[in-house]
C-alpha cells in the first residue's frame, strides 16, 4: 500500500497522487526550529485506506531528520499523535 510521497518545500506540503487526486499534509516553519503540521486532506474515495498516516509519518521522519519538534495543530496529526505515534515521534511534539 506504500505509495510515493512528494516533499515539496516551496509549498512546505507531503503529498500522493493517487487516480491524479491529491492527498496532502501541510506545514509552517516557526521559531525555535518547530513544524506546525496544519492541515491534512484526502479525497473522499481515498480516505480510510491510510495516506494520511503515511504522509504524518513522512512529516515526522522529516521533522527528526532536521532536527525540528512538531506542533500538531490539524486534528487528524493531534489524534495521530496520542494514539499511533511511536514513542520516539512523541518525544517530538510539543503543545501550543
Amino acid at each position: 500500500m506504500a505509495q510515493q510521497i512528494k516533499h515539496c518545500i516551496n509549498s512546505r506540503s507531503f503529498s500522493i497522487v493517487l487516480n491524479g487526486k491529491k492527498s496532502v499534509l501541510e506545514y509552517r516553519q516557526l521559531p525555535n526550529k518547530v513544524l506546525e503540521f496544519f492541515h491534512t486532506e484526502v479525497p473522499v474515495e481515498h480516505r480510510g485506506q491510510g495516506y494520511a498516516k503515511q504522509l504524518v509519518k513522512e512529516g515526522f521522519k522529516f521533522a527528526d531528520a532536521e532536527h525540528y519538534k512538531v506542533l500538531p495543530t490539524c486534528p487528524y496529526v493531534a489524534k495521530y499523535a496520542q494514539e499511533s505515534a511511536t514513542a520516539h515521534e512523541k518525544e517530538l511534539v510539543v503543545e501550543k
